[in-house]
């Protein structure tokens, strides 16, 4: 049996929009990120990038 990988890929992509929007997810993901090593700048320009994907650039 074969999954119906776009819907589901959709489908994660609607809700991870909808929880980044959250600002505590995403003060979670840069302490998460700088603390495995990832270097601030690197971090800073990731958020930045998400935000724009997902509209929340205001």
């Amino acid at each position: 049996m074969k999954l119906p990988i776009k819907p589901i890929w959709d489908t994660t992509k609607k809700y991870a929009g909808i929880i980044w929007r959250v600002d505590a997810v995403k003060s979670l993901a840069i302490t998460w990120l700088i603390r495995v090593g990832i270097p601030s700048g690197i971090v800073g320009i990731g958020v930045a990038i998400a935000d724009a994907v997902n509209g929340s650039v205001q």
